[in-house]
């Protein structure tokens, strides 16, 4: 059974390296993409 946890060790890296790459330009605050014109994101806030 050890294959089973190098299985789950593997898709885990996978997993957190596709997320990663998603989380790369986005709000500290979840994972709400970045739209230059919401009133509510602090980035564009702070940028102004």
């Amino acid at each position: 059974m050890e294959w089973i946890r190098f299985l789950l060790f593997y898709l885990d890296r996978i997993n957190r390296t596709i997320r990663n790459i998603f989380a790369y330009g986005e709000g500290p605050f979840g994972r709400r993409p970045h739209h230059p014109d919401d009133p509510v994101d602090p980035v564009q806030l702070n940028l102004k």
